[in-house]
């Protein structure tokens, strides 16, 4: 295991295993070209000296530790979107509108027709169908209901 950071001096087929530290799952093999050398690692094969640059917390192992020792319970999104109780009126009054505008459209088209008292199941349909849209819109305007959102519209399309 290499304990301190360092640069490469003299070595013989060094291998090191640097998944602690990249994610990086085939060994790297250390060199002239390639001299650098992190704690945290794991030595696989082949002997070095290195000249040690860090130590302890000055280290990039030690810095990596010290930026999760430091993390904050931050808000998650969907608690940030919660807290703004004014930015929820506004989707509301947008989805009203929406909706309004829509079943507008399907009331001037009714009258346009003289068949305002004559409504078949493809006008509740019509109705329906804007009505999940402008609840679509609500859900969808947080990213966390986008699951929601996607199963809510499979369940109609298998519906319909």
């Amino acid at each position: 295991m290499v304990m301190e950071d360092g640069i490469l001096i003299t070595g013989y087929n060094l291998l090191i295993d640097q998944s602690s530290m990249s994610g990086e799952s085939a060994p790297i093999s250390i060199y002239e070209g390639r001299p650098f050398l992190l704690s945290g690692t794991k030595v696989q094969d082949g002997s070095a000296k290195m000249l040690v640059t860090t130590v302890g917390m000055k280290t990039e192992w030690g810095k990596l530790m010290d930026r999760l020792a430091d993390t904050v319970e931050d808000e998650t999104p969907l608690q940030v979107e919660l807290s703004c109780y004014h930015y929820w009126e506004d989707r509301l009054a947008f989805v009203l509108l929406t909706f309004i505008v829509l079943t507008v459209g399907v009331l001037v088209e009714k009258v346009l027709l003289h068949e305002l008292m004559k409504w078949s199941s493809s006008y509740a349909m019509t109705l329906l169908n804007y009505l999940v849209t402008a609840v679509t819109i609500i859900v969808v305007a947080v990213p966390e209901g986008l699951l929601l959102a996607v199963a809510l519209s499979l369940a109609f399309a298998m519906k319909s």
